[in-house]
């Protein structure tokens, strides 16, 4: 049987909507999908899911300045939650699909722009999506 991981995305919007260019991009909004493993309080084992299965999301995202981002609990759990910044997409009118970037350049992305991060939008993101990760993937 296979086990999973979860992933819940990140949406950062920009002010403007329209979004803005940089390094010859126009981009309109930022994802970063954050994967998360949860760990039994009692035990410390790893706690794995069906592709069935989804948990309730453990955390909100908001833009930081000194941080770029900032995970906040929203209610506690029964288990030891953390999270990995995992993968990361550019979205663009222009383009039918969004990119997939590096976490780096995301990371980039948002430090020298973080004037057009820095709105209510993201505070917190949003979440639309979420993922699965098989654990073969992972180890």
């Amino acid at each position: 049987m296979n086990q999973y991981r979860i992933t819940y995305e990140a949406l950062f919007l920009p002010r403007p909507l329209q979004g803005f260019e940089y390094k010859g991009k126009h981009i309109e909004a930022l994802a970063l999908y954050f994967l998360y493993r949860y760990f039994d309080s009692k035990t410390g084992e790893e706690i794995f899911f069906k592709q069935e299965e989804q948990p309730a999301r453990e955390f909100n995202c908001n833009i930081d300045k000194e941080h770029l981002y900032q995970m906040t609990p929203l209610h506690r759990t029964d288990c030891k939650v953390t999270y990995e910044l995992h993968e990361c997409y550019l979205y663009s009118r222009l383009e039918q699909y969004p990119e997939m970037i590096t976490c780096e350049d995301a990371l980039d992305i948002l430090k020298e722009n973080f004037q057009w991060w820095d709105n209510s939008n993201n505070k917190p993101t949003q979440c639309t999506s979420y993922g699965m990760v098989k654990e073969e993937k992972i180890l």
